[in-house]
């Protein structure tokens, strides 16, 4: 999936986020995980990532998780070598257990930047 865009404000966090899966129910146990591939093609691409909502109006992106590189599942953290396929993966029931996804979303959240964004998300897995 392409994810692309302009940012044009550098004085201000921009952000947009997609809905790619509606009404999905899963439960997360404590072994669950979130993995997906990411290809960022240009430096703000690094900041293109998957967010979770949960049936209690709760977010992946404050939840805490980090994933096993230690870096934060929030987007805006930026992550992956620009131009190569980089697989994210986090043990999501680490801090979310019993919570329930809502939504699968795909997301561009940046600091204090613009410019382009442009990066590919595929294989988005949930695994209990």
């Amino acid at each position: 999936m392409l994810v692309e865009g302009t940012d044009n404000d550098q004085y201000q966090s921009s952000y947009c986020y997609f809905t790619v899966f509606d009404n999905v129910n899963i439960t997360v146990s404590a072994s669950t995980t979130l993995s997906y591939w990411l290809l960022p093609v240009n430096q703000n691409g690094r900041c293109i990532g998957i967010e979770l909502e949960f049936t209690d109006g709760s977010v992946l992106r404050s939840a805490g998780a980090v994933d096993y590189n230690g870096i934060n599942m929030h987007p805006n953290s930026g992550r992956g070598v620009i131009g190569q396929w980089n697989f994210i993966t986090s043990n999501i029931g680490q801090w979310c257990e019993g919570k329930v996804i809502k939504r699968i979303l795909v997301a561009y959240d940046q600091q204090l930047t613009s410019g382009q964004f442009k990066g590919y998300i595929d294989d988005i897995i949930i695994k209990k």
